[in-house]
């Protein structure tokens, strides 16, 4: 019975990745770096490489506990973004496809 419920939970697992936590870091990714570069600088790599240096050069990201939170919540703000994306895309669907 472990074997089985293991299993289960790994495919839960890949399930969870695949729809929701992989798209919502797209996006969570491209609202940060439009967040970054902001209306100034729409397509300037160099104002987005000074701002992640700044980002690692942080106290809180040399430790490993800062290192632990910040991924936890990329994971968790990822996965929130996957399943809001998902809902709105259900909420349009049913409004315009009857």
């Amino acid at each position: 019975m472990g074997g089985v419920l293991g299993e289960l939970g790994k495919k839960l697992a890949e399930r969870w990745v695949a729809l929701l936590v992989l798209p919502g870091a797209l996006y969570l990714a491209v609202a940060v770096v439009a967040r970054t570069l902001g209306n100034a600088h729409p397509f300037d790599p160099a104002v987005l490489t000074a701002q992640v240096n700044r980002w690692a050069e942080a106290p809180a990201a040399k430790s490993t506990g800062g290192q632990m939170v910040v991924r936890a919540a990329v994971l968790v703000g990822a996965a929130a973004v996957g399943v809001v994306a998902q809902a709105l895309g259900s909420l349009v669907e049913q409004v315009h496809l009857p």
